[in-house]
């Protein structure tokens, strides 16, 4: 059996949302991620590093590949596809990068396309503690329009689609939810709080860790009354950030042990996340029932539409027939055959 202190710890989250930054205060603070030359290197996008094993990458990438899939078009949340028997040979290359942190008392990963591919990994890892980081949606969408030029939609509803991978696929496991704002308000309570979740105790430097939440780098900064107003954020997705963020700091104002309130937390943010896939699944029902009511309405209108058609049609014959008569009395009375040749008296 797996004890509390030995449990991996996987950081989930949406991609601009703060895991490199959790990645990196985490190791710091004693969180094995792998060796040096393992993690990806720093870039123009993220100048510090992001902290993330290539090994972990490299198999997520392997699966999104396998599904049809990509970071920016994840598969569908809960459809069963991680018990696919295709996945043999990369859940046995899973399983050897797993066992090379043999040894290791505290250690972990990081990779944003983990949150939409957790399943594979729970099937390696049964038992494992997650850090879930979250962020604004409007701060994700414009940080994603910079570095890949999508559209604000677009990114607000990856940013939706794997927050609520992240909170369901965590739901019933040792989990704490961390927002990337908050570090920048007191960053020392949240390092305490993170390191003491994934049982880190006193190991690291806690005061090196600290200096290393660098304000300049929190490059897109949305207030929620921003939020609020953009028209280009789904009602649902500010919604949903609104309804976290209040779950979260209404949990942190409260008395009780830090185990208490996390797991209060984890409990609440389930329900909120089982809330809106309700009324996600009652909004296709309504939505149809409006096309209906739509359709029925176009086809009464198409239908008086034709009988219009017809109306008109019957009368121009019946005109047309008027003209011809008319016509052919012409041409006969006046001794004219249809042939145009005079009648013989």
């Amino acid at each position: 059996m797996t004890s509390f202190e030995t449990q991996p710890v996987c950081i989930v989250g949406m991609h601009r949302s703060g895991t490199s930054m959790v990645s990196r205060l985490l190791n710091l603070c004693g969180l094995d991620l792998g060796r040096p030359y393992e993690l990806t290197e720093a870039n123009k996008n993220n100048p510090v590093g992001y902290f993330e094993n290539k090994a972990f990458n490299k198999i997520n990438r392997a699966l999104l590949s396998h599904l049809g899939k990509n970071w920016d078009n994840p598969p569908a949340i809960g459809d069963g596809w991680e018990a696919d028997p295709a996945l043999v040979s990369l859940a046995e290359e899973g399983r050897r990068v797993i066992e090379s942190f043999a040894g290791s008392p505290h250690w972990g990963w990081k990779d944003p396309k983990t949150t939409v591919v957790l399943p594979f990994w729970q099937r390696l890892l049964p038992v494992m503690r997650y850090v879930v980081c979250l962020r604004n949606p409007l701060d994700v969408a414009n940080s994603l329009l910079k570095r890949n030029g999508f559209p604000v939609e677009h990114g607000a509803y990856l940013w939706h689609h794997y927050t609520r991978a992240a909170i369901r696929y965590t739901e019933g496991h040792r989990r704490i939810f961390a927002f990337y704002e908050d570090f920048f308000n007191d960053g020392a309570a949240e390092l305490e709080r993170l390191a003491a979740f994934c049982g880190l105790g006193e190991a690291g430097d806690r005061s090196g860790a600290l200096e290393t939440i660098l304000p300049d780098l929190r490059h897109h900064r949305d207030e929620t009354s921003r939020l609020l107003d953009h028209p280009q954020i789904a009602a649902e997705h500010k919604l949903f950030y609104l309804g976290l963020r209040a779950l979260v700091a209404g949990a942190s104002a409260n008395s009780g042990g830090e185990s208490d309130r996390e797991a209060a937390v984890s409990v609440r943010v389930g329900r909120l996340a089982r809330l809106f896939d309700a009324l996600r699944d009652q909004q296709p029902i309504a939505g149809l029932e409006s096309e209906l009511v739509e359709k029925e309405q176009r086809l009464r209108e198409l239908h008086a539409k034709l009988q219009r058609l017809e109306q008109a049609a019957t009368e121009s014959r019946r005109g047309l027939g008027f003209k011809l008569t008319a016509a052919l009395a012409r041409i006969f009375g006046t001794g004219e055959s249809p042939s145009g040749a005079r009648k013989r008296s």
